[in-house]
Protein backbone atom coordinates (compact mmCIF):
# COMPACT_ATOMS: atom_id res chain seq x y z
CA UNK A 1 0.00 0.00 0.00
CA UNK A 2 1.36 3.63 -1.23
CA UNK A 3 1.65 6.35 1.32
CA UNK A 4 -0.91 8.27 -0.38
CA UNK A 5 -3.33 5.40 -0.50
CA UNK A 6 -2.63 5.47 3.04
CA UNK A 7 -3.15 8.81 3.51
CA UNK A 8 -6.26 8.97 1.55
CA UNK A 9 -7.91 6.03 3.84
CA UNK A 10 -6.73 7.89 6.80
CA UNK A 11 -8.69 10.76 5.47
CA UNK A 12 -11.45 8.77 4.66
CA UNK A 13 -11.95 6.80 7.89
CA UNK A 14 -11.35 10.88 9.59
CA UNK A 15 -14.05 12.19 7.49
CA UNK A 16 -16.85 9.25 8.04
CA UNK A 17 -15.98 9.31 12.03
CA UNK A 18 -17.04 13.79 11.67
CA UNK A 19 -20.13 12.40 9.78
CA UNK A 20 -20.80 9.76 12.59
CA UNK A 21 -20.32 12.62 15.38
CA UNK A 22 -22.88 14.88 13.39
CA UNK A 23 -25.32 12.14 12.93
CA UNK A 24 -25.44 11.64 16.83
CA UNK A 25 -26.13 15.29 16.71
CA UNK A 26 -28.53 15.60 14.58
CA UNK A 27 -30.11 12.07 16.71
CA UNK A 28 -29.79 14.31 20.05
CA UNK A 29 -31.13 17.13 19.07
CA UNK A 30 -33.41 16.41 16.22
CA UNK A 31 -35.18 13.58 17.02
CA UNK A 32 -38.72 13.99 18.93
CA UNK A 33 -38.21 17.18 18.49
CA UNK A 34 -41.54 18.14 18.25
CA UNK A 35 -43.12 15.44 20.33
CA UNK A 36 -42.73 17.11 24.20
CA UNK A 37 -45.01 19.81 25.36
CA UNK A 38 -44.77 23.08 24.39
CA UNK A 39 -42.65 24.64 27.74
CA UNK A 40 -43.91 27.25 29.84
CA UNK A 41 -42.10 30.26 30.80
CA UNK A 42 -38.70 31.21 28.43
CA UNK A 43 -39.50 28.97 25.34
CA UNK A 44 -42.94 29.78 25.41
CA UNK A 45 -42.61 33.54 25.68
CA UNK A 46 -39.74 33.46 22.78
CA UNK A 47 -42.72 31.43 20.61
CA UNK A 48 -45.08 33.99 21.40
CA UNK A 49 -43.11 37.66 20.09
CA UNK A 50 -41.80 35.41 17.09
CA UNK A 51 -45.17 34.65 16.37
CA UNK A 52 -46.75 37.65 17.18
CA UNK A 53 -44.16 39.33 14.67
CA UNK A 54 -44.80 37.41 12.17
CA UNK A 55 -48.01 38.32 12.48
CA UNK A 56 -47.84 41.99 12.72
CA UNK A 57 -44.79 42.66 10.58
CA UNK A 58 -43.02 44.44 13.32
CA UNK A 59 -39.64 42.63 13.40
CA UNK A 60 -38.37 45.16 15.76
CA UNK A 61 -40.25 45.33 19.27
CA UNK A 62 -41.26 42.03 20.95
CA UNK A 63 -44.61 41.28 22.21
CA UNK A 64 -46.61 39.15 24.35
CA UNK A 65 -50.60 39.28 23.88
CA UNK A 66 -49.96 42.32 21.53
CA UNK A 67 -48.31 44.41 24.01
CA UNK A 68 -44.96 45.33 24.56
CA UNK A 69 -42.80 42.73 26.27
CA UNK A 70 -40.70 43.98 29.26
CA UNK A 71 -40.65 40.84 31.38
CA UNK A 72 -38.43 38.84 28.37
CA UNK A 73 -36.27 41.58 27.86
CA UNK A 74 -34.11 40.06 25.27
CA UNK A 75 -32.88 41.75 21.96
CA UNK A 76 -34.43 39.99 18.94
CA UNK A 77 -31.67 38.17 17.17
CA UNK A 78 -33.38 34.99 18.49
CA UNK A 79 -37.41 36.11 18.23
CA UNK A 80 -36.17 36.23 14.32
CA UNK A 81 -34.99 32.63 14.68
CA UNK A 82 -37.46 31.24 15.84
CA UNK A 83 -39.80 33.14 13.11
CA UNK A 84 -37.76 32.00 10.38
CA UNK A 85 -38.38 27.96 12.29
CA UNK A 86 -42.14 28.82 12.23
CA UNK A 87 -41.89 29.94 8.08
CA UNK A 88 -39.97 26.46 7.35
CA UNK A 89 -41.41 24.04 9.62
CA UNK A 90 -44.50 25.52 10.18
CA UNK A 91 -46.51 26.71 13.55
CA UNK A 92 -45.99 23.42 15.54
CA UNK A 93 -43.29 22.77 17.99
CA UNK A 94 -40.79 21.83 15.35
CA UNK A 95 -40.62 25.02 13.82
CA UNK A 96 -40.48 26.37 17.40
CA UNK A 97 -37.34 24.59 18.19
CA UNK A 98 -35.81 24.03 14.64
CA UNK A 99 -33.03 26.84 15.54
CA UNK A 100 -32.26 25.79 18.52
CA UNK A 101 -31.15 22.19 16.98
CA UNK A 102 -29.13 23.22 14.31
CA UNK A 103 -27.56 25.57 16.59
CA UNK A 104 -26.29 22.66 18.60
CA UNK A 105 -25.00 21.07 15.80
CA UNK A 106 -22.84 23.88 14.59
CA UNK A 107 -21.40 24.26 18.28
CA UNK A 108 -20.41 20.42 17.67
CA UNK A 109 -18.79 21.10 14.11
CA UNK A 110 -16.91 24.19 15.52
CA UNK A 111 -15.55 22.07 18.29
CA UNK A 112 -14.37 19.74 15.91
CA UNK A 113 -13.04 22.55 13.67
CA UNK A 114 -11.22 24.18 16.32
CA UNK A 115 -10.31 20.87 17.70
CA UNK A 116 -8.56 19.99 14.55
CA UNK A 117 -6.61 23.22 14.22
CA UNK A 118 -5.03 22.44 17.52
CA UNK A 119 -5.27 18.86 18.17
CA UNK A 120 -5.24 17.21 15.12
CA UNK A 121 -7.35 14.38 13.41
CA UNK A 122 -7.61 13.04 17.26
CA UNK A 123 -7.84 16.14 18.49
CA UNK A 124 -11.32 16.67 16.39
CA UNK A 125 -12.64 13.91 17.13
CA UNK A 126 -11.78 14.01 21.05
CA UNK A 127 -13.42 17.44 21.16
CA UNK A 128 -16.41 15.99 18.61
CA UNK A 129 -17.27 13.25 21.07
CA UNK A 130 -17.21 15.23 24.24
CA UNK A 131 -19.27 17.91 23.06
CA UNK A 132 -22.27 15.86 21.27
CA UNK A 133 -22.46 13.77 24.98
CA UNK A 134 -23.04 17.01 27.09
CA UNK A 135 -26.09 15.95 28.54
CA UNK A 136 -26.67 19.16 29.93
CA UNK A 137 -27.19 20.54 26.14
CA UNK A 138 -30.32 17.77 25.78
CA UNK A 139 -32.13 19.40 28.69
CA UNK A 140 -34.29 22.40 28.77
CA UNK A 141 -32.76 25.88 27.83
CA UNK A 142 -30.59 24.31 25.53
CA UNK A 143 -30.61 22.78 21.86
CA UNK A 144 -33.92 20.87 22.25
CA UNK A 145 -35.95 24.54 23.14
CA UNK A 146 -37.35 27.55 21.58
CA UNK A 147 -35.25 30.39 23.43
CA UNK A 148 -32.15 31.83 23.03
CA UNK A 149 -29.65 29.76 24.78
CA UNK A 150 -28.97 28.03 22.07
CA UNK A 151 -28.49 29.99 19.67
CA UNK A 152 -25.84 31.86 22.15
CA UNK A 153 -24.18 28.94 23.03
CA UNK A 154 -23.20 28.51 19.03
CA UNK A 155 -22.30 32.59 18.89
CA UNK A 156 -19.63 32.31 21.80
CA UNK A 157 -18.18 29.40 20.49
CA UNK A 158 -17.98 30.54 17.42
CA UNK A 159 -16.51 33.86 19.39
CA UNK A 160 -13.68 31.57 20.77
CA UNK A 161 -13.01 29.81 17.45
CA UNK A 162 -12.27 33.19 15.92
CA UNK A 163 -10.21 34.51 19.40
CA UNK A 164 -8.18 31.45 19.58
CA UNK A 165 -6.72 31.66 16.22
CA UNK A 166 -6.77 35.38 15.90
CA UNK A 167 -2.80 35.53 16.69
CA UNK A 168 -1.38 38.10 13.86
CA UNK A 169 -4.75 38.03 12.19
CA UNK A 170 -6.49 41.45 13.13
CA UNK A 171 -9.70 40.06 11.25
CA UNK A 172 -10.26 37.31 13.17
CA UNK A 173 -10.16 39.22 16.74
CA UNK A 174 -12.77 41.73 14.85
CA UNK A 175 -15.04 38.28 13.73
CA UNK A 176 -14.58 37.36 17.31
CA UNK A 177 -15.84 40.89 18.97
CA UNK A 178 -18.80 40.80 15.72
CA UNK A 179 -19.68 37.02 17.06
CA UNK A 180 -19.88 39.21 21.11
CA UNK A 181 -21.99 41.20 19.13
CA UNK A 182 -24.43 38.66 17.33
CA UNK A 183 -24.27 37.11 21.05
CA UNK A 184 -25.69 40.04 23.02
CA UNK A 185 -27.85 40.01 20.71
CA UNK A 186 -29.80 36.64 21.55
CA UNK A 187 -29.19 36.85 25.19
CA UNK A 188 -28.51 40.76 26.05
CA UNK A 189 -26.23 41.56 29.39
CA UNK A 190 -24.90 37.97 29.74
CA UNK A 191 -22.64 38.12 26.78
CA UNK A 192 -20.46 40.51 28.29
CA UNK A 193 -18.80 37.48 30.04
CA UNK A 194 -17.71 36.88 26.38
CA UNK A 195 -16.38 40.37 25.97
CA UNK A 196 -14.30 39.92 29.56
CA UNK A 197 -12.85 37.01 27.90
CA UNK A 198 -11.87 39.22 24.63
CA UNK A 199 -10.32 41.63 26.96
CA UNK A 200 -8.34 39.40 29.21
CA UNK A 201 -7.47 37.86 26.21
CA UNK A 202 -5.98 40.95 24.11
CA UNK A 203 -3.91 41.67 27.89
CA UNK A 204 -2.74 38.50 28.85
CA UNK A 205 -1.72 37.32 24.90
CA UNK A 206 -0.18 40.92 24.40
CA UNK A 207 -2.06 41.09 21.41
CA UNK A 208 -1.04 45.17 21.23
CA UNK A 209 2.50 44.12 19.89
CA UNK A 210 1.14 43.16 16.56
CA UNK A 211 -2.32 44.58 16.33
CA UNK A 212 -1.87 47.53 13.51
CA UNK A 213 -4.67 50.71 13.82
CA UNK A 214 -6.81 48.85 11.35
CA UNK A 215 -7.70 45.72 13.20
CA UNK A 216 -8.82 48.16 15.74
CA UNK A 217 -10.74 49.60 13.36
CA UNK A 218 -11.91 46.13 12.43
CA UNK A 219 -12.82 44.93 16.18
CA UNK A 220 -14.51 48.45 16.35
CA UNK A 221 -16.52 47.43 13.38
CA UNK A 222 -17.70 44.62 14.92
CA UNK A 223 -19.64 46.29 17.29
CA UNK A 224 -21.65 47.96 14.62
CA UNK A 225 -24.69 45.37 15.09
CA UNK A 226 -25.53 46.47 18.63
CA UNK A 227 -25.51 49.69 17.89
CA UNK A 228 -27.41 49.52 14.96
CA UNK A 229 -30.32 47.66 16.98
CA UNK A 230 -30.33 49.98 19.60
CA UNK A 231 -30.66 53.27 17.61
CA UNK A 232 -33.61 51.44 15.85
CA UNK A 233 -35.22 50.44 19.25
CA UNK A 234 -34.76 53.32 20.73
CA UNK A 235 -37.28 54.98 18.26
CA UNK A 236 -39.26 52.62 18.54
CA UNK A 237 -39.79 52.69 22.19
CA UNK A 238 -37.22 55.65 23.71
CA UNK A 239 -35.39 54.17 26.35
CA UNK A 240 -38.05 52.62 28.54
CA UNK A 241 -36.66 49.07 27.07
CA UNK A 242 -32.77 50.10 27.82
CA UNK A 243 -33.63 51.29 31.24
CA UNK A 244 -35.56 48.43 32.33
CA UNK A 245 -33.40 45.52 30.66
CA UNK A 246 -30.64 47.34 32.32
CA UNK A 247 -32.71 47.41 36.00
CA UNK A 248 -33.65 43.85 35.61
CA UNK A 249 -31.40 41.27 34.27
CA UNK A 250 -28.28 43.85 34.72
CA UNK A 251 -28.71 45.46 38.22
CA UNK A 252 -31.47 43.02 39.95
CA UNK A 253 -30.06 39.57 38.96
CA UNK A 254 -26.23 40.91 40.48
CA UNK A 255 -27.91 42.86 43.43
CA UNK A 256 -30.23 39.64 44.59
CA UNK A 257 -31.51 36.05 43.64
CA UNK A 258 -34.46 36.97 41.16
CA UNK A 259 -37.43 34.72 41.31
CA UNK A 260 -35.92 32.43 43.66
CA UNK A 261 -33.38 31.31 41.96
CA UNK A 262 -30.83 31.53 45.02
CA UNK A 263 -28.50 28.51 44.92
CA UNK A 264 -24.76 28.14 46.83
CA UNK A 265 -22.01 29.80 46.54
CA UNK A 266 -20.07 26.87 44.91
CA UNK A 267 -23.09 26.16 42.71
CA UNK A 268 -21.42 25.92 39.58
CA UNK A 269 -18.52 24.10 40.39
CA UNK A 270 -20.93 21.49 41.93
CA UNK A 271 -22.74 21.29 39.08
CA UNK A 272 -19.79 20.88 36.38
CA UNK A 273 -18.17 18.11 38.05
CA UNK A 274 -21.83 16.42 38.43
CA UNK A 275 -22.90 16.40 34.77
CA UNK A 276 -19.13 16.62 33.51
CA UNK A 277 -16.56 15.14 35.93
CA UNK A 278 -15.03 12.32 33.83
CA UNK A 279 -13.80 15.36 31.43
CA UNK A 280 -12.40 17.23 34.24
CA UNK A 281 -10.55 14.15 34.70
CA UNK A 282 -9.86 13.67 31.03
CA UNK A 283 -9.22 17.45 31.21
CA UNK A 284 -6.57 17.79 34.15
CA UNK A 285 -4.55 14.61 33.58
CA UNK A 286 -3.86 15.84 30.30
CA UNK A 287 -3.25 19.59 31.12
CA UNK A 288 -0.51 18.18 34.01
CA UNK A 289 1.19 15.38 31.23
CA UNK A 290 1.34 18.86 28.64
CA UNK A 291 2.68 21.08 31.68
CA UNK A 292 5.79 17.76 32.28
CA UNK A 293 6.27 18.05 28.73
CA UNK A 294 6.83 21.38 28.66
CA UNK A 295 8.59 22.01 31.98
CA UNK A 296 11.10 18.56 30.57
CA UNK A 297 11.31 20.20 27.25
CA UNK A 298 12.42 23.91 28.63
CA UNK A 299 15.12 22.21 30.86
CA UNK A 300 16.18 20.23 27.58
CA UNK A 301 15.52 16.65 29.46
CA UNK A 302 12.66 14.78 27.43
CA UNK A 303 13.38 11.47 27.55
CA UNK A 304 14.15 8.97 24.58
CA UNK A 305 10.22 8.33 24.27
CA UNK A 306 9.23 11.75 23.59
CA UNK A 307 10.24 14.50 20.94
CA UNK A 308 10.49 17.87 21.22
CA UNK A 309 7.35 19.68 19.89
CA UNK A 310 7.10 22.40 16.97
CA UNK A 311 6.28 26.10 17.58
CA UNK A 312 2.30 26.11 17.62
CA UNK A 313 0.61 27.71 14.91
CA UNK A 314 -1.30 29.53 17.36
CA UNK A 315 0.15 30.08 20.49
CA UNK A 316 -2.47 31.79 22.89
CA UNK A 317 -5.36 29.21 21.28
CA UNK A 318 -5.35 27.73 24.96
CA UNK A 319 -5.61 30.61 26.63
CA UNK A 320 -8.37 31.81 24.74
CA UNK A 321 -10.12 28.75 25.63
CA UNK A 322 -8.96 28.16 29.01
CA UNK A 323 -10.72 32.12 29.69
CA UNK A 324 -13.94 30.80 27.75
CA UNK A 325 -13.89 28.54 30.47
CA UNK A 326 -12.66 30.36 33.68
CA UNK A 327 -14.73 33.51 32.73
CA UNK A 328 -18.12 32.76 32.74
CA UNK A 329 -17.72 29.89 35.77
CA UNK A 330 -16.34 32.88 38.30
CA UNK A 331 -18.21 35.78 36.96
CA UNK A 332 -21.36 33.97 38.14
CA UNK A 333 -20.62 32.35 40.64
CA UNK A 334 -20.38 35.89 42.21
CA UNK A 335 -23.68 36.83 40.75
CA UNK A 336 -26.37 35.90 43.01
CA UNK A 337 -29.24 35.06 40.61
CA UNK A 338 -28.34 31.01 40.07
CA UNK A 339 -29.03 28.93 36.98
CA UNK A 340 -27.75 25.93 35.59
CA UNK A 341 -28.03 27.70 31.90
CA UNK A 342 -25.62 30.31 32.31
CA UNK A 343 -22.44 28.85 31.99
CA UNK A 344 -22.98 26.69 29.32
CA UNK A 345 -20.67 28.39 26.98
CA UNK A 346 -17.72 27.37 28.86
CA UNK A 347 -18.25 23.13 28.17
CA UNK A 348 -17.50 23.50 23.62
CA UNK A 349 -14.18 25.22 26.05
CA UNK A 350 -13.57 22.35 27.98
CA UNK A 351 -14.18 19.96 25.16
CA UNK A 352 -12.27 21.52 22.64
CA UNK A 353 -9.03 22.04 25.62
CA UNK A 354 -9.22 18.11 26.07
CA UNK A 355 -9.00 17.66 22.12
CA UNK A 356 -5.80 20.43 21.93
CA UNK A 357 -4.21 18.52 24.86
CA UNK A 358 -4.13 15.04 23.93
CA UNK A 359 -3.20 16.01 20.41
CA UNK A 360 -0.12 17.87 21.74
CA UNK A 361 0.57 14.51 24.25
CA UNK A 362 0.14 12.33 20.73
CA UNK A 363 2.48 14.49 18.72
CA UNK A 364 5.28 14.45 21.75
CA UNK A 365 5.67 10.68 21.86
CA UNK A 366 8.40 9.74 19.26
CA UNK A 367 7.77 6.11 19.44
CA UNK A 368 5.21 4.92 16.98
CA UNK A 369 4.36 1.92 19.11
CA UNK A 370 3.79 3.72 22.04
CA UNK A 371 1.70 6.94 20.36
CA UNK A 372 -0.48 4.18 19.29
CA UNK A 373 -0.79 2.45 22.54
CA UNK A 374 -1.41 5.80 24.27
CA UNK A 375 -3.67 6.62 21.61
CA UNK A 376 -5.88 3.87 21.75
CA UNK A 377 -5.99 3.81 25.83
CA UNK A 378 -7.26 7.72 25.64
CA UNK A 379 -9.40 6.60 22.99
CA UNK A 380 -10.86 3.78 25.00
CA UNK A 381 -11.54 6.30 28.16
CA UNK A 382 -13.01 8.91 25.81
CA UNK A 383 -15.94 6.75 23.90
CA UNK A 384 -16.68 5.06 27.23
CA UNK A 385 -17.69 8.18 29.29
CA UNK A 386 -18.58 9.13 26.04
CA UNK A 387 -21.07 6.23 26.20
CA UNK A 388 -21.54 6.99 29.82
CA UNK A 389 -23.09 10.59 29.15
CA UNK A 390 -24.79 9.38 25.87
CA UNK A 391 -26.75 7.08 27.92
CA UNK A 392 -28.96 10.18 29.12
CA UNK A 393 -28.58 12.34 25.62
CA UNK A 394 -30.38 9.12 24.11
CA UNK A 395 -32.61 9.26 27.07
CA UNK A 396 -33.50 12.68 26.74
CA UNK A 397 -34.21 12.05 23.05
CA UNK A 398 -36.62 9.55 23.31
CA UNK A 399 -38.53 10.86 25.22
CA UNK A 400 -42.26 11.71 23.90
CA UNK A 401 -45.32 12.82 25.81
CA UNK A 402 -48.19 14.83 25.46
CA UNK A 403 -49.88 17.58 27.79
CA UNK A 404 -53.77 17.39 27.71
CA UNK A 405 -54.22 20.70 27.47
CA UNK A 406 -52.00 21.01 24.49
CA UNK A 407 -53.45 17.70 22.76
CA UNK A 408 -57.07 19.66 23.31
CA UNK A 409 -55.64 22.81 21.36
CA UNK A 410 -54.39 20.88 18.57
CA UNK A 411 -57.71 18.84 18.68
CA UNK A 412 -59.86 21.74 18.23
CA UNK A 413 -61.90 22.87 15.41
CA UNK A 414 -59.41 25.59 13.79
CA UNK A 415 -62.05 27.41 11.82
CA UNK A 416 -64.47 27.48 14.84
CA UNK A 417 -61.69 30.05 17.02
CA UNK A 418 -59.56 31.44 14.28
CA UNK A 419 -59.15 35.19 14.54
CA UNK A 420 -61.02 35.09 17.85
CA UNK A 421 -59.96 37.18 21.23
CA UNK A 422 -59.48 34.31 23.50
CA UNK A 423 -59.90 33.97 27.47
CA UNK A 424 -59.27 31.14 29.74
CA UNK A 425 -60.04 30.01 33.05
CA UNK A 426 -58.21 26.66 32.61
CA UNK A 427 -54.30 28.15 34.22
CA UNK A 428 -52.44 25.50 36.02
CA UNK A 429 -50.56 27.89 38.32
CA UNK A 430 -54.21 29.87 39.32
CA UNK A 431 -53.25 32.87 36.56
CA UNK A 432 -55.80 35.43 35.75
CA UNK A 433 -56.04 33.89 32.12
CA UNK A 434 -53.14 32.10 30.22
CA UNK A 435 -50.40 29.99 31.07
CA UNK A 436 -47.52 31.39 29.15
CA UNK A 437 -47.19 27.73 27.13
CA UNK A 438 -51.69 27.56 26.93
CA UNK A 439 -51.21 30.96 25.18
CA UNK A 440 -48.66 29.32 22.63
CA UNK A 441 -50.65 26.29 21.81
CA UNK A 442 -53.83 28.83 21.32
CA UNK A 443 -51.74 30.62 18.53
CA UNK A 444 -49.60 28.09 17.09
CA UNK A 445 -52.63 25.27 16.67
CA UNK A 446 -56.01 27.45 16.38
CA UNK A 447 -54.98 30.55 15.10
CA UNK A 448 -56.72 32.70 18.51
CA UNK A 449 -55.99 35.97 19.84
CA UNK A 450 -54.85 34.79 23.49
CA UNK A 451 -55.50 38.01 25.90
CA UNK A 452 -54.84 37.95 30.08
CA UNK A 453 -57.94 37.59 32.10
CA UNK A 454 -61.05 34.80 32.65
CA UNK A 455 -64.31 35.53 33.51
CA UNK A 456 -64.67 38.78 33.82
CA UNK A 457 -62.49 40.20 31.43
CA UNK A 458 -64.59 38.09 28.50
CA UNK A 459 -68.02 39.28 30.01
CA UNK A 460 -66.51 43.00 29.55
CA UNK A 461 -65.56 42.48 26.45
CA UNK A 462 -67.42 43.61 23.42
CA UNK A 463 -65.93 42.79 20.31
CA UNK A 464 -67.80 40.31 17.66
CA UNK A 465 -65.47 37.62 18.22
CA UNK A 466 -64.32 36.32 22.24
CA UNK A 467 -64.37 33.18 23.42
CA UNK A 468 -63.54 31.81 26.58
CA UNK A 469 -62.14 28.24 27.61
CA UNK A 470 -63.52 27.11 30.94
CA UNK A 471 -64.52 24.29 32.81
CA UNK A 472 -68.24 23.42 32.39
CA UNK A 473 -69.48 23.37 36.32
CA UNK A 474 -67.88 27.55 35.64
CA UNK A 475 -71.16 27.89 33.75
CA UNK A 476 -73.21 29.80 36.40
CA UNK A 477 -70.11 31.94 37.35
CA UNK A 478 -70.39 33.09 33.89
CA UNK A 479 -74.32 33.40 33.17
CA UNK A 480 -74.16 35.38 36.37
CA UNK A 481 -71.71 37.83 34.47
CA UNK A 482 -72.80 37.52 31.04
CA UNK A 483 -76.73 37.30 30.12
CA UNK A 484 -77.38 33.85 29.32
CA UNK A 485 -79.51 34.30 26.03
CA UNK A 486 -76.06 36.09 24.36
CA UNK A 487 -73.59 32.76 25.28
CA UNK A 488 -73.53 30.12 22.17
CA UNK A 489 -71.22 27.44 23.24
CA UNK A 490 -68.49 26.75 19.86
CA UNK A 491 -67.38 23.19 21.39
CA UNK A 492 -65.57 21.31 23.93
CA UNK A 493 -63.40 18.55 24.91
CA UNK A 494 -63.29 15.96 28.12
CA UNK A 495 -60.20 15.31 29.95
CA UNK A 496 -59.42 12.90 32.99
CA UNK A 497 -63.32 13.05 33.36
CA UNK A 498 -63.43 16.48 33.19
CA UNK A 499 -65.46 18.47 31.05
CA UNK A 500 -64.39 21.70 29.43
CA UNK A 501 -66.35 24.11 27.23
CA UNK A 502 -66.09 26.77 24.55
CA UNK A 503 -68.28 29.79 24.99
CA UNK A 504 -68.43 32.28 22.53
CA UNK A 505 -70.86 35.82 22.83
CA UNK A 506 -73.52 35.85 20.43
Amino acid sequence: MTDRTKKLLGTGAFLLAVLLILGLAGFNYLYNLGNTPLRDWDEARHGVSAYEMIQSGDYLVNTYLEENDYWNLKPPLSFWLVAAGYQVAGYNAWGLRLYAALSGIGVVLVCILLGRKLGGRAGALFAGIIAVTTYLFTEVHAMRNGDADALFVLLTTLSIYFLATCYGKGWRLALSVGMFSLAFLAKSWHALSMLAVIGLFWILSRSWRWMRVRDYLYAVAGLLPIGIWALARWQADGATFFTTMFEVDMVNRTKEAVEDHAEPLLFYFKLVWQYYSLWVILLGVAALVCIAIALLQRRRKLPALLQAAEAPQYPYARLALWLGVLVPLVAFTFVPTKLFWYVFPLYPCVAVLCGAYWGRIFSAVKKRWLRWAVLGLAAIFVLAAGAHYQRKCTYNAMTAYTEPMEEALQALDRELVEGCRAFSTLSVYGNEGWDQDQALGAQLFCGMEPRQGSLKAFAWDYTDRAVILMRRDELPALMELVEPFSLNRRGGWTADGVEYIIMQKK
